[in-house]
């Protein structure tokens, strides 16, 4: 019998799921590059875990029971739901409190900036209508939310090298 396919969307994101051949994800190492490659998040700056269930951050699927096929039985009619819940990694190896990883995950033009470092192809797998508004935002919105999460202050001179972007 041929497994499932799978249904993966992003946590907590209203929208459409990404049907995959169920033989095309049968460990979670292929789970996880498919869910960064599709929902377009830089593996730098995200960690992902998945759920089953899309309402709460609570019992993760576990790496070695997907392996083994253990989450088959939660299909239904030949369709397993998943769910991937990216989250943000600590600011240059700093630690950050749930709160402020929370804070910056929940905001879109960090995932503008973000792409700026990913490949060009995948940032053209990416791209949307509204990517070029966020853009023209997403540096001072990026930099606001940095600056209270680190505390970093700009260095003017940094600033006109880059463009206004804080020096990372």
């Amino acid at each position: 019998m041929a497994p499932p396919d799978i249904y993966l969307r992003e946590f907590q994101r209203e929208g459409r799921s990404e049907c995959i051949p169920g033989r095309l994800v049968q460990t979670i190492k292929e789970l996880d590059a498919y869910a960064f490659e599709t929902l377009c998040k830089d593996k730098v700056a995200w960690e992902v875990h998945f759920h089953l269930q899309n309402d709460e951050c609570e019992g993760e699927i576990d790496e070695k029971l997907w392996d083994r096929g253990s989450y088959l039985d939660h299909a239904k009619n030949g369709k397993l739901y998943a769910f991937a819940h990216f989250v943000a990694r600590p600011v240059r190896g700093e630690e950050l409190d749930f709160a402020q990883v929370d804070m910056v995950e929940r905001t879109r033009p960090l995932d503008v900036v973000v792409k700026q470092e990913m490949d060009v192809e995948l940032v053209d797998l990416c791209s949307d209508d509204e990517s070029e508004d966020l853009a023209a935002d997403a540096e001072t919105e990026f930099e606001v939310r940095y600056k209270e999460a680190t505390g970093w202050k700009p260095n003017s001179e940094g600033l006109r090298r880059n463009g206004g972007a804080p020096n990372l």
